[in-house]
């Protein structure tokens, strides 16, 4: 079969971990040809366990980066509900037959009403521009929270598998397993790079912080 790329996930960690990329170039440079931005096959037959640890370190940046995105999403979702119940609750005093009763017979009564009423519209308006996304796409922060969070959960299960293949590959097991578990660690690569250049062109230039540290 075809050797797995490992272009995206190249790309991937000189936007966000160039350091990590430069750790990984230095420790492997028997395959430095295809470890550069912009390349993407090379004369590099073989190295399988190389092209993992990058797929690795490039898994590791997304969850690391998906959930500090999540983590700030979170908590302008909570501020954005927050204001909104805020906003509800005032239009339900402003309109209720409580203020109608307090006002009755005085003149500041219709004033105070139309002031909690202002309050509450202008708050559920605060509301509504957090849970708005300012982007390349239009959409809600909690669709980003959720594409972020399965992002992030999508990550882990190809690094926890990637792990395990190549702890097996690294052993002395049987041949014929062995050479399936080569197999499929090709195959995770693969989707790790593919994984890799949806992350990039997705979810990164939303959210995602761009960082230089390792």
């Amino acid at each position: 079969m075809n050797e797995a790329p490992i272009n995206e996930i190249v790309a991937l960690l000189s936007a966000r971990a160039p350091s990590d990329l430069a750790a990984l170039q230095s420790k492997y440079p028997a395959i430095i040809e295809i470890a550069r931005p912009g390349m993407v096959l090379g004369k590099t037959s073989g190295y399988l366990i190389e092209r993992a640890h990058f797929a690795l370190q490039g898994l590791r940046v997304i969850i690391r980066d998906c959930k500090t995105a999540v983590d700030s999403s979170r908590s302008r979702l909570k501020r954005s509900w927050n204001l909104r119940l805020a906003g509800d609750i005032c239009a339900l005093v402003g309109s209720s037959s409580v203020l109608g009763f307090a006002g009755a017979g005085h003149e500041g009564g219709s004033l105070v009403s139309g002031v909690v009423a202002f309050v509450g519209a202008l708050t559920s308006l605060i509301a509504g521009s957090q849970e708005k996304l300012v982007g390349k796409e239009a959409g809600s922060i909690e669709d980003l929270y959720n594409r972020l969070y399965v992002a992030s959960w999508r990550a882990e299960q190809l690094m926890r598998e990637c792990e395990t293949l190549v702890k097996y590959v690294s052993s002395n097991g049987n041949a014929e397993d062995v050479d399936k578990a080569r197999e499929r660690l090709e195959e995770v690569i693969t989707e790790s790079n593919a994984f890799c250049a949806e992350v990039i062109h997705d979810i990164a230039p939303l959210l995602i912080p761009a960082t230089t540290d390792g």
